[in-house]
């Protein structure tokens, strides 16, 4: 047969795509949350903070629509890295001997 490769190998799962990651980043995320929530939030607003917290955080581990091997966090960090890159334009030898000799034939 061959070798899996280690991003084909499924994950726990504790009931069809709840996985023990999701659970205890869920838990770790309404933790985080409630003591961020006393610190910078108001008394009024602290469940709805929670709440925000804990809907980003199963929004950001969810799949990627367009790479299901990654997390859709993943691929948005790579998409951010990809739009901030510095692009060049990559011109073939052959193009840019055309469009000289294109120039020098209306300089002439």
């Amino acid at each position: 047969m061959g070798l899996v490769p280690k991003k084909t190998k499924a994950d726990y799962h504790i009931f069809r795509h709840i996985s023990v990651v999701k659970v205890v980043g869920f838990i770790f995320t309404i933790a985080g949350a409630s003591e961020l929530g006393d610190f910078f939030v108001a008394a009024k607003l602290k469940i709805p903070f929670i709440i925000f917290c804990s809907v980003e955080f199963l929004i950001l581990s969810g799949n990627s629509p367009s790479d299901p091997t990654k997390c859709f966090a993943a691929a948005w960090f790579d998409w951010i890295r990809y739009s901030f890159a510095k692009k060049t334009i990559r011109v073939e030898e052959s193009e840019v001997t055309d469009n000289e000799n294109v120039f020098k034939a209306k300089d002439e």
